[in-house]
Formats: structure tokens, C-alpha cells, sequence
């Protein structure tokens, strides 16, 4: 059972675990009146799916299902974000070793619906960058159990064989 929040009114939605198919996105409606989406990775292709996957939905609330998502690229988490966020709203302050760079949506939200985002231990880096943003934001409620904690951007690097090479 999960608890939405919006404008001051409480929704309860119980929700089922459904098999997904594997992919970037994949959509489907549950019983209440929730849309589940789940986002298995960031990229650049990922904000464009999702506004399509949310313009599609028909229910007045939005789940983001983010368990098992390692993260991917970075970019691609703070422009999914900011589908969600208003113009000048904080998405990630990035820090290197040549200082900090904020990083705010720039445009109106495309997307106004309650969202509840659901993680888990597998829920990782960009997929936390997103989940952040829009809980600090007042956008979304996280649903379920600590994410990695991770905090650190990394670019994989893929090697023979089928290993990776985090720098």
C-alpha cells in the first residue's frame, strides 16, 4: 500500500509487482488509479521516453519505479528531473576538484502529477541524482528501502570480454 500526498489531500493505491520486460521504459496501469513506469537506466534518449511514457498515462498519479536502476548517465538524470521541475528549481550541485556546478531546471515542469518514486538498494547514482532532486523538491514521495549511496559520477568504460572500467 502506498500513501500520495498532493495538494493536501491523501490518496492510499495498493499496488502489485508485475514483470517487466527489459529496456529503457516500460509502462503499464495497475488496478488503482496509479501509472507505473519503470525507468531502468538514464540516458540521453531516457527524458524524451519518459514524457512520452507520462503523456500516455491515464491516471492522475504517477510511480516511478526506479528499484535496480544503477544509474547511466548523468546528463540524462538531470534532464529527466527537470521534466518535473520548475524553471530555476535545484536538481544537483556537482562538485569537482575545480569547484561546484549547480545544476536547475530551466523551463516550466512538464509533468504535474503526484509522483511516488520507488527504490531500493539498487537504486544508484543518476537514479539517485533523480530521486533526490525531486524529493528535496517537494515533487515526489520515495517509496520502499535505502538506495546504494553511491554519490560519485563515473563513466563506465567497456572492456573485452563483457567487464567495465569505472573512471
Amino acid at each position: 500500500r502506498v500513501e500520495l500526498a498532493a495538494m493536501s489531500r491523501v490518496k492510499f493505491a495498493a499496488m502489485s509487482r508485475v514483470k517487466l520486460k527489459a529496456g529503457l521504459l516500460s509502462s503499464q496501469r495497475v488496478e488503482c488509479s496509479a501509472q507505473v513506469v519503470a525507468v531502468r537506466s538514464f540516458s540521453a534518449a531516457t527524458p524524451a521516453a519518459l514524457e512520452r511514457a507520462v503523456a500516455a498515462c491515464r491516471g492522475p498519479t504517477l510511480a516511478l519505479d526506479l528499484r535496480g536502476n544503477g544509474g547511466g548517465n548523468l546528463e540524462g538524470g538531470v534532464a529527466a528531473a527537470a521534466l518535473f521541475l520548475d524553471a530555476g528549481r535545484r536538481i544537483a550541485t556537482i562538485k569537482t576538484r575545480n569547484g561546484a556546478d549547480g545544476r536547475a531546471a530551466t523551463a516550466p515542469a512538464r509533468v504535474r502529477a503526484p509522483v511516488a518514486l520507488l527504490v531500493d538498494g539498487g537504486t544508484a547514482s543518476a537514479a539517485e541524482l533523480f530521486s533526490a532532486a525531486l524529493r528535496d523538491n517537494g515533487r515526489a514521495r520515495l517509496v520502499g528501502a535505502r538506495t546504494y549511496g553511491k554519490a560519485r559520477v563515473q563513466r563506465a568504460v567497456p572492456l573485452p570480454g563483457g567487464g567495465l572500467l569505472l573512471v
